[in-house]
């Protein structure tokens, strides 16, 4: 699990990537890495497919997509991924790369460690945008994906970014309107 920050992970280069459409995929077209449980760097996998949690096809190919938008909001102001920030603040005797509990006896420790990086990223974020970035995050990366989702789209597309694009443009817009 990275564990490191932005920081150090990226010393050496001066510059990363925040982002890779390489493995996008197109409904009803198959794509070379259809058959990968993450189609990405497993360093930025949610919790749930690097503890071997089954999830339906849905929360892997949305749910996963909405964990790594939040935890781009997280690593844009506190430079540090969600992952490393939970990993952090979660309780030493339950650090996966020690052993791997059942998910569900896991969980717990989990929700109160994201507690608290949502705390930690929103010391970072902006006074004029924290509530909302904070509670973006905690909706997008909640260790429990059945949670994640706005509250508003769960009847139609809980998986579903509109909301989240519509909000931070008009976090853009106002900050743009205020310089």
């Amino acid at each position: 699990f990275p564990t490191r920050r932005s920081s150090d992970l990226f010393a050496s280069e001066r510059t990363f990537k925040l982002g890779d459409l390489g493995r996008a995929w197109v409904q009803g077209m198959p794509a070379p890495h259809d058959g990968f449980s993450f189609a990405g760097d497993a360093g930025y996998a949610p919790f749930e497919l690097m503890l071997g949690m089954p999830v339906d096809e849905q929360t892997k190919r949305f749910g996963y997509d909405m964990y790594l938008l939040g935890s781009l909001i997280v690593f844009f102001f506190a430079r540090a991924t969600i992952n490393a920030l939970i990993i952090e603040h979660l309780d030493k005797s339950f650090q996966p790369a020690i052993a791997t509990p059942n998910y569900g006896d896991l969980l717990p420790y989990l929700q109160d460690a994201f507690g608290k990086a949502v705390m930690e990223f929103g010391a970072h974020a902006p006074d004029q945008i924290r509530d909302q970035l904070t509670t973006m995050v905690k909706q997008l990366c909640d260790p429990d994906p059945s949670k994640r989702g706005h509250p508003l789209s769960r009847t139609a597309n809980r998986f579903s970014l509109e909301r989240y694009i519509s909000g931070l443009n008009l976090l853009a817009y106002r900050a743009e309107t205020q310089l």
